[in-house]
């Protein structure tokens, strides 16, 4: 019974554990848009945030928000959660690389396999700077 309990309490902190949100939020800002244009795909703001993914997140608030620091943080916060709980009902770890991975190439993409080499350069980036010290 205690093995259990102790197994138990170790997948819960791993998984509550798996990403350093405010960490990991600076290093894909730094991978993202360092200086906060807007991208060919209509990305906006640091976090290279998407209209459709401002939507799902952030409701009827103005797209242009996006470009402000504490909006787009906060979308892409929300993004992060989301995909760290989507990744891991599909069981895929939920750790920065994962996360990276999903937040460039779209969830559904990285579900099925189809991630292109780009966005597992832009994973490998965040993870690299989300690991430093």
């Amino acid at each position: 019974m205690i093995r259990a309990a102790v197994i138990f309490l170790a997948l819960v902190l791993s998984v509550c554990a798996a990403v350093d949100m405010p960490r990991y939020l600076n290093a894909t800002r730094l991978v993202e848009n360092n200086h906060g244009l807007d991208g060919a795909h209509q990305e906006r703001g640091a976090y290279g945030i998407r209209p459709a993914t401002w939507r799902q997140h952030m409701g009827d608030l103005p797209f242009a928000l996006a470009r402000q620091e504490r909006w787009g943080r906060e979308c892409a916060r929300r993004h992060v959660a989301w995909l760290q709980r989507e990744l891991e009902a599909a069981g895929i770890d939920p750790n920065a690389f994962n996360v990276a991975l999903a937040y460039n190439a779209g969830l559904q993409t990285v579900l099925e396999s189809r991630a292109p080499e780009r966005a597992y350069q832009h994973a490998t980036r965040v993870r690299n700077l989300y690991l430093q010290p």
